[in-house]
């Protein structure tokens, strides 16, 4: 994308989120703009990333955003065809001018309005992580601050762990119990934005551990946990349906089986070796695109891959540090593996510098610029059930997590 294009692309942003000049934006402006086009386009770009793509922070002169944030913008925006961004008549330019500059009085009255009839503001409202109590399953106990009973919009948080959101009414203790380990952060938000968040919530575990629960959205709250032990086969782990039924678990609706290890660490999670052998199952109830999902997890972002049988690369992704690629360049074409054999995955990470490997062959090279902190943990997931050979995260030649029996 030409850089003159690009321009046009952030003035319309800038336009359609409505906050004036973005020279004069602050850091809670590119929080509350990364949360509005997430709500709008279910596409998740960082407020780091978007202050590279403004200039609020240095970058390399060459420097362009990956596809699936320009789309992103533009879907914010209201153009889909990137090609013509920079062709609008100028009239048409003006009309978007003249509109933005009457979206920014309306929303100013809004808020004076706002103020005067509710005399309330959600900006000032905090929540602060209070203490942890447990590994996985965790409890977390959060404080709530200058909140008010008739706050307009709405205040709700968010636990990052994918449960329904809370509504917040009045200032004071919250609880929450963490299901399955991983690195979280609270969030308070209202309707449009972010209004303050946690420090990271990392939920630990004891080594590893193996997981089960249900795919559906409505049921994916409970989780089964697997000892080890009854899933042991020799040197190979390998959960099977009559062993999910004897945990209470319904076979013939779709399962998502996931082995963690987590815990905190001084690693650091920009150079790494990742290695496992593994195998999904060939059939299950209800599943026709199986998949497996591989990640590892730094306190400030991960390095993840959703692979896919093959004819279901539609619903592959990626993700590094906090951006997900989903359905947006053709890499994605060549996250596909057989199911029907062993699965050996390599990810080298190098510097910043991520090449994935399936059975030895190089099928993604790519870059991220924002640190992902330190190494916190690392999970295997399969849609439908999968057996394992080994697992191994090395982080500068010192080991992380390993899992094998010899």
């Amino acid at each position: 994308m030409s850089k003159q294009r690009l321009k046009a692309l952030l003035k319309l942003v800038e336009t359609t989120f409505g906050r004036g000049d973005s020279h004069l934006w602050k850091n809670r402006d590119y929080e509350e703009l990364s949360f509005a086009i997430l709500q709008k386009t279910k596409i998740l770009i960082s407020a780091a990333t978007l202050k590279r793509i403004f200039g609020k922070v240095k970058t390399d002169t060459n420097y362009t955003p990956q596809e699936s944030t320009v789309k992103a913008l533009c879907d914010f925006s209201g153009y889909t065809d990137i090609r013509n961004i920079d062709h609008q008549p100028q009239k048409a330019r003006r009309r978007y001018y003249y509109i933005g500059i009457l979206a920014i009085a309306i929303t100013g009255a809004g808020l004076i309005l706002n103020l005067f009839m509710h005399k309330t503001t959600t900006f000032g409202s905090t929540i602060k992580l209070i203490k942890t109590e447990g590994y996985c399953p965790l409890s977390a106990g959060f404080s709530i601050d200058n909140v008010e009973q008739k706050n307009e919009p709405k205040l709700y948080v968010d636990f990052g762990d994918r449960t329904k959101q809370t509504l917040v009414t009045q200032n004071g203790p919250l609880t929450h119990f963490y299901a399955y380990p991983g690195i979280f952060r609270a969030k308070l938000i209202d309707q449009k934005r972010i209004i303050h968040q946690t420090a990271p919530i990392l939920v630990q575990t004891k080594g590893w551990q193996a997981f089960a629960s249900y795919f559906e959205p409505e049921k994916s709250e409970r989780y089964y946990p697997i000892p080890l032990d009854m899933v042991r086969h020799n040197s190979i782990i390998s959960v099977t349906p009559r062993i999910l039924a004897s945990l209470g678990i319904d076979t013939t609706e779709i399962v998502v089986l996931r082995m963690d290890n987590f815990k905190p660490s001084n690693l650091t999670a920009d150079n790494f070796d990742y290695e496992a052998v593994v195998k999904n199952c060939e059939f299950w109830p209800a599943i026709r695109c199986y998949s497996i999902i591989v990640s590892v997890a730094g306190t400030k972002g991960k390095v993840e891959f959703k692979l896919v049988g093959e004819g279901c690369s539609t619903f592959a992704w990626y993700v590094l540090g906090n951006e997900l690629c989903s359905a947006c360049d053709s890499t994605l074409n060549n996250l596909i593996y057989d199911r029907k054999n062993w699965l050996n995955i390599e990810i080298v990470n190098r510097d910043k510098k991520v090449v994935l490997y399936l059975n030895g062959n190089p099928v993604f090279e790519h870059e991220y610029t924002e640190s992902l902190g330190n190494l916190v943990g690392t999970t295997i997931a399969f849609h439908g059930l999968g057996s394992i050979k080994g697992i191994q995260l090395y982080s500068q030649t010192h080991e992380f997590a390993k899992l094998a029996f010899e």
